[in-house]
């Protein structure tokens, strides 16, 4: 006669859905009444066991696969950074090339006549603030109409663009050379009167020295007194223009006048030292 079954009869089915979170999550196996039909309890144990196993794996496979998500994600972060920044860094490049073009007189190479008149207006302001000196130089080709009509337009383009050169190689950094117009060039530069007479004497020489041609300054310093605004700077600098070309051409004069350093005076000092 066959025995009579325990009255868990076919829980042994369902142990495994009970067993396997419990496992999961670290509960206590605990069974009121012990599953005998069929099994004994070292199955259990072992049952439990891989059951537990078999989660401490998924979980720690479904870390690594977000880990490995994040790793991912922040490469692609980090590519996509290095992406912007060489476009942001073209940009800018595209910009300083853009805005260099704009400020360049395009047959010399100076600055045009639209950036000299910004900078000499900041300059101005700079030093009806703060009192610093600030020079302003106009320099003139002497008989610049004789090389077109003589030898084309083309050689006095050429002209120019050497007198640009040669102007700019001369100067320090903190000075700007301007074509102003024609064959007319400018320079702003952070100086008094008697440093910016020592500077036309230099850029004259330069040009003597280095082009066939020859170059009148006129030189006038900021004064408070005498300058309301830059159009009254260059009103000055522009009468000494004027005085040297009807003085004889190729010399730097100043306004207000007498801090040129003319050729007699060069010759007889040089004369003197010997």
């Amino acid at each position: 006669m066959r025995p009579p079954r325990p009255p868990l009869l076919g829980l042994h089915r369902y142990a495994p859905l009970v067993l396997f979170p419990a496992a999961c999550w670290g509960a206590p196996l605990v069974l009121q009444h012990p599953v005998t039909h069929g099994f004994g309890a070292g199955f259990w144990s072992g049952f439990a066991t891989a059951a537990a196993l078999g989660g401490l794996a998924l979980l720690v496979q479904r870390r690594a696969h977000r880990q490995q998500q994040i790793e991912l994600a922040a490469q692609r972060q980090h590519e996509l950074d290095q992406v912007v920044a060489r476009r942001t860094a073209d940009l800018l490049s595209a910009n300083r090339t853009l805005r260099d073009l704009a400020d360049t007189d395009a047959l010399t190479g100076v600055s045009n006549r639209r950036h000299f008149d910004r900078l000499l207006r900041e300059g101005f302001e700079r030093a009806l603030l703060t009192g610093r000196r600030l020079s302003v130089l106009l320099i003139d080709v002497d008989h610049f109409k004789q090389v077109n009509d003589e030898q084309g337009h083309l050689a006095g383009d050429e002209v120019l663009r050497q007198l640009g050169t040669l102007l700019q190689r001369a100067v320090r950094s903190d000075t700007v050379v301007a074509r102003y117009g024609g064959e007319e060039f400018a320079v702003i530069t952070p100086g008094g009167l008697a440093d910016a007479v020592g500077l036309g004497e230099r850029l004259r020489r330069a040009v003597e020295d280095g082009a066939s041609i020859r170059v009148s300054i006129g030189v006038a310093s900021f004064e408070a007194s005498l300058d309301r605004d830059e159009p009254a700077l260059l009103a000055r600098a522009d009468r000494a223009l004027y005085a040297a070309k009807t003085g004889g051409r190729n010399r730097v004069e100043s306004d207000p006048p007498g801090a040129a350093v003319r050729p007699l005076e060069r010759v007889a000092a040089s004369e003197t030292m010997r």
